[in-house]
């Protein structure tokens, strides 16, 4: 028999055209590398730092707080939804700074919260 013959393929024992070489390693590329998640991906984004001028003077701020100021303007310039939003936050808050919403405010809240979301729907469904 020829050397060729000799060796036996089977499981685990491929021919030897198809064996690694010596000092080649079997994944040349390596392992593929790990992909960020978009949570880590997103506070990344938040905690960079910013400037912007808020009543002519620069101020350095993360992303996170221009982009509450930024809600927080456009709740004041008459967007619904965040004004929808700034209103559920206030809502959940028991105390803010000192300065306590009594159980009169606080349903005062929870009803505009219902009626936005009522003429939500409502308008919602007309659309359809």
């Amino acid at each position: 028999m020829d050397e060729e013959n000799e060796y036996e393929v089977g499981f685990r024992k491929p021919p030897e055209q198809y064996q690694f070489k010596p000092g080649r390693s079997g994944n040349p590329n390596g392992r593929p590398k790990k992909t960020k998640d978009m949570e880590k991906l997103l506070e990344a984004e938040l905690n960079k730092t910013l400037k912007m001028t808020e009543n002519g003077q620069i101020k350095t701020v993360t992303v996170r707080e221009a982009f509450v100021k930024s809600v927080i303007n456009a709740g004041l310039r008459g967007d619904r939804d965040a004004r929808r939003m700034v209103f559920a936050h206030i809502a959940k808050q028991p105390d803010m700074d000192g300065l306590e919403i009594d159980a009169a405010a606080k349903a005062m809240l929870q009803d505009f919260l219902k009626q936005q979301t009522q003429a939500e729907r409502e308008t919602d469904g007309s659309k359809n």
